[in-house]
């Protein structure tokens, strides 16, 4: 084993040498370990065997992935440069491609910050003829994201109070996201008690934190009714509880 990689004995008259950046771990790669290797020439120009690791590895990856393994197994990859399109992944040894558009479900403004990363990654195509697999990250993340969404609207409660960030704001009314990528409503005359409308809508912003009360819960169609104003109560209740009727 020398610094910059290690030196093979496979049986020949010379001994062959694998780069350590073709090791995984080379720093726990000991004088005597047994590794399987390529050999993709007897002799080279330096009358020594050319040997791959990174080739077996591939080859032995790819004949688990397509026997074992298969369309929509999840595994772990290793995020490891750059391609035109996407991401190529080390899969257990096998490179593999991460379109883009698969890596995350917000758009990703720098893929470098992926890079050198281990992720569960999902195998959605594999192509036998012209040897490559296709994976995604997206898809196991939108698939938590729906089971966080049916946990939560399955636990919230018609009265309970929730905290959320107004998302937009339109003509009849404010989105606040809440978790799991859930919106909730809160329509206009839920506003406020004492303006209504643009006015009433005035008082808001993208990105401001909000609190309102759960007024109405749509499990199929993952509808949320929130309101603001029911977190204070009615004024004009309040006024004719305290006034007796025909008081000045």
């Amino acid at each position: 084993k020398r610094q910059d990689g290690a030196l093979l004995d496979i049986g020949y008259k010379a001994e062959g040498f694998i780069p350590a950046s073709e090791f995984l771990n080379f720093d726990a790669v000991n004088v005597g370990d047994e590794i399987d290797v390529f050999l993709e020439e007897i002799e080279n120009r330096q009358n020594m065997p050319t040997l791959s690791l990174e080739k077996a590895n591939s080859i032995k990856a790819w004949e688990r992935i397509t026997t074992e393994y298969g369309e929509g197994h999840i595994v772990k990859g290793i995020m490891r440069h750059r391609v035109k399109g996407g991401i190529m992944v080390d899969v257990e040894g096998f490179p593999a491609f991460l379109p883009g558009s698969q890596l995350d479900v917000s758009p990703v403004r720098n893929m470098d910050d992926y890079l050198n990363k281990e992720y569960d990654v999902k195998i959605i195509k594999i192509n036998v003829e012209r040897h490559n697999i296709v994976v995604s990250r997206r898809e196991l993340l939108e698939e938590s994201l729906r089971d966080q969404r049916s946990k939560l609207m399955s636990d919230m409660k018609v009265d309970e109070v929730v905290k959320g960030i107004v998302k937009n704001i339109t003509d009849f009314g404010v989105f606040v996201g809440l978790a799991a990528g859930i919106d909730g409503l809160v329509h206009l005359s839920d506003l406020s008690w004492n303006e209504t409308g643009e006015a009433a809508v005035r008082n808001y912003k993208k990105g401001q934190e909000v609190e309102a009360i759960v007024l109405g819960v749509d499990v199929e169609r993952e509808r949320i009714s929130l309101g603001i104003k029911q977190l204070d109560s009615d004024p004009f209740t309040t006024f004719a509880t305290v006034n007796d009727k025909g008081q000045i």
